[in-house]
Order: C-alpha cells, then structure tokens, then sequence
C-alpha cells in the first residue's frame, strides 16, 4: 500500500483570538481613559494588553499566513514538514470533535502538543482521521478525542 500524503495547515485559533483581542482592547481603553489607576494596577493592565497583543499577532499568522505542510503516514511513522517522528515516540494523537477537527500529535516526554505536530487537515478531513486512526491502531498508539493543550 501505498503511503498516504495529505496536505495540512495550521490549526484555527479563531474563538480565542477573538477573546484575546476583547481583553486587549478593553485594557487597552482603561489604560487611555481610566485616570485613577494606581501604578500597580496600571503596569498590569499595560503587560496584559501587550502580551494579548503579541498573541492575536503570533496566532493570526499561524492561522492565515503560514505555509501549508505535507503529512505522510508512513509504515511505523509520520512524517510533517520535513520532521520524522516514529510511532514508539508518540505518547498520544488527539483529535478534537467537529467537521474540521484540530489534530495534535504529542510526543513521548512533552506535557503538550508543539506548534509543529498540531495540525487541521485542508481537504478530505474524513479520510484523513480515519486513515490517522487505522495508522494509530496499527503501531499501538492511543488517540483521545477532545479538547487538547497546545502551544498558540
């Protein structure tokens, strides 16, 4: 059989860049139009503005911007952007519920899903986690369905 090769993009980070930019900017118009902030409460509200900032920034890119990838399940690994990872390193492959899911691929020592191995497929999502799964079952790693941790 043939190894399977999907192109893959950077997963949505939509819902929570929407409440990200909520919070920068309801910060943000305190920071201008609030005059009774103690220092305290205003160096808060400036490191919170700017780090909500920084993060609408860095996830935008990743959602909208960032180069497609190409995934191939081979016989006992996966392959993504040029990084090999076998299948006896990966602890967990998490598929988040929906049309479109987010999919991320945790290996062995990490407490969450890296940027690099968290994932949504671009076309034939169905295929893609069902083929994900055969491959998972095959070398005896554990996929969950659900909500995940992962970097931006």
């Amino acid at each position: 059989m043939k190894n399977p090769i999907f192109t893959v993009k950077n997963p949505s980070s939509l819902g929570l860049m929407i409440i990200m930019l909520l919070v920068a900017v309801y910060n943000g118009y305190g920071l201008l139009f609030d005059q009774t902030l103690d220092t305290e409460k205003l160096n808060l509200k400036t490191w919170l503005t700017i780090l909500c900032s920084i993060y609408v920034v860095l996830a935008g890119y990743r959602t909208f911007i960032s180069k497609k990838r190409e995934l191939t399940l081979n016989h006992k690994s996966i392959m993504m952007g040029g990084t090999e990872l076998q299948a006896n390193d990966i602890s967990i492959i998490m598929i988040s519920y929906g049309k479109n899911p987010n999919i991320g691929i945790r290996p062995g020592r990490k407490l969450m899903v890296p940027m690099k191995w968290s994932f949504r497929y671009e076309k034939d999502q169905e295929l893609g986690v069902q083929l994900l799964e055969q491959w998972a079952k095959a070398n005896k790693v554990e996929v969950q369905r659900g909500q995940y941790m992962r970097w931006i």
